[in-house]
């Protein structure tokens, strides 16, 4: 019975321990022109994520970074992020962006929606969306992610990639072609499209 008590009344209580068993990280207070930025830490393939959250003026020079644009998928926030000695909670979609992203050598500072913001406090949530425009425009690039590659990817980027180079080619072509023609010929072009233009020769 005491038992059972005790865990209806831990059910009830704010969240203080991951899934993992490490201590949940506990966000600080942002200012109005704040925003927080997230430096992956370098890591081998397969090793946990790691990373360091720092709090600093929305276009602080002295911080630059990558804003990541990604595919939510589930909302579910069963992976975690190591943060010192706590953890916080992300999404498989997140957690599966930041390892592709995270170098085995060097340090990454990104801008990641679903860490750099509270999930769990509406109040920054809210302010945090009205500055979305000056985070994404302040970020030295933006890099969008939709997931995992499949047996698909490849054929669709080949496609892509040969529809610009179609696109070249025929930029080419056409350039070239005109390259021999009289300096009235594409007087004369336009005149047809434009027949005001023609009375001007």
């Amino acid at each position: 019975m005491a038992s059972e008590l005790a865990g209806r009344l831990q059910a009830w209580l704010p969240l203080t321990k991951s899934k993992k068993g490490g201590s949940i990280y506990k966000y600080g207070v942002l200012g109005s022109d704040e925003i927080r930025t997230l430096l992956i830490q370098p890591g081998a393939s397969g090793s946990p994520l790691t990373g360091q959250i720092e709090q600093h003026k929305l276009g602080d020079p002295d911080k630059p970074y990558e804003a990541l644009s990604y595919v939510w998928g589930s909302p579910k926030r069963g992976n975690v992020i190591r943060i010192g000695e706590k953890d916080v909670l992300v999404t498989r979609n997140a957690t599966e962006l930041l390892l592709h992203l995270r170098d085995e050598h060097h340090p990454r500072r990104v801008w990641i929606d679903g860490i750099c913001i509270d999930q769990d406090n509406i109040d920054e949530r809210s302010h945090q969306v009205t500055l979305m425009q000056a985070i994404f425009s302040g970020a030295s690039s933006v890099l969008i992610w939709v997931g995992e590659s499949d047996e698909d990817t490849k054929s669709v980027f080949s496609f892509f990639t040969s529809m610009d180079e179609r696109r070249r080619d025929q930029a080419e072509a056409e350039a070239h072609e005109h390259e021999n023609e009289h300096p009235d010929t594409e007087f004369v072009r336009k005149s047809i499209k434009d027949p005001s233009k023609r009375n001007r020769i």
